[in-house]
């Protein structure tokens, strides 16, 4: 198993098991944190760099206070 840039190349053979691993690893993180950010990428889709950047900033600003920001932050520091 190799990286070309971002792209992760896997032996045939391997595929089904590494996207397995990939799943499980997105299916650990933070469900409504993973929710705002597919959210936000598909909102700033096709919007401009600052229109973008302001969108994305009030998505923030909104999963922030749900309390998953901090909750998020807190357990990052103190591991």
């Amino acid at each position: 198993m190799g990286t070309a840039g971002s792209v992760e190349v896997v032996n045939p053979d391997a595929l089904l098991g590494r996207a397995s691993s990939i799943a499980r690893t997105i299916a650990d993180k933070e469900l409504e944190a993973a929710r705002y950010t597919k959210r936000c990428m598909r909102a700033i889709e096709g919007l401009g760099q600052l229109h973008g950047y302001a969108h994305e900033h009030r998505l923030s600003e909104e999963l922030r206070a749900t309390g998953v920001t901090d909750r998020l932050v807190s357990g990052f520091l103190n591991r």
